[in-house]
């Protein structure tokens, strides 16, 4: 009897996982949203042309961090060395302990990150 209680439920959460992306898919395609889903870094937008981004920045490489403004190589490789040193960011305010990142630049990416 237990085996076919595992069974069924097995198959539920199976099922509801592809009723869930069905849903996803035809959202998106009746609004012509793209979602592409990449490493840690999460690309959306409601026009196709024109993605938005955030970024986890206790996960992401070099390359992605520099795609957030005012960020280049020596300040991601900063944010990747604090990290590496620190531990993870607790807090997105964290970022103003990374040499090179004061509160100004710090609100120009705010919305573009996560931790």
């Amino acid at each position: 009897m237990k085996n076919d209680t595992k069974i069924i439920l097995k198959f539920s959460v199976k099922a509801l996982l592809v009723m869930i992306l069905t849903a996803m898919s035809l959202y998106n395609l009746l609004h012509d949203t793209k979602i592409c889903v990449k490493s840690e870094t999460i690309y959306f937008s409601e026009d196709a042309n024109n993605y938005d981004f955030i970024i986890n920045i206790n996960t992401a490489n070099i390359r992605e961090l520099q795609k957030l403004n005012g960020v280049g190589r020596i300040t991601a490789q900063a944010i990747i060395d604090y990290r590496t040193e620190n531990g993870e960011f607790t807090s997105i305010d964290e970022l103003t302990n990374v040499k090179g990142i004061g509160d100004a630049k710090l609100e120009k990416i705010r919305d573009h990150i996560t931790v």
